[in-house]
């Protein structure tokens, strides 16, 4: 069973909920509304990747796999936007 793409319905699901925050987070309508649908949606989505979504993938993978995700993020770094209106 492939792991990566939306070939498993644990990973359309997170893909589908990728898109609703993306949508959430680009829309500016509604300010105070927005960001506690964001909130919620967040608290929810973070819980479902880390206790569906990994659970299974971690029962599935194989060991090389997994070594072949892990390699896409080696040397990834996280630089933080601080020129974002947010910060303001």
């Amino acid at each position: 069973m492939p792991i990566r793409g939306r070939h498993h319905r644990l990973v359309e699901k997170a893909i589908i909920a990728h898109k609703m925050l993306h949508d959430l987070f680009c829309n500016s309508d509604d300010l105070v509304k927005k960001l506690y649908l964001i909130e919620k949606e967040l608290e929810y989505h973070i819980k479902y990747e880390e206790l569906e979504l990994l659970n299974e993938l971690q029962r599935i993978a194989t060991s090389e796999q997994l070594e072949s995700i892990a390699a896409d993020y080696l040397g990834y770094k996280f630089i933080e936007n601080e020129t974002d209106v947010f910060w303001e």
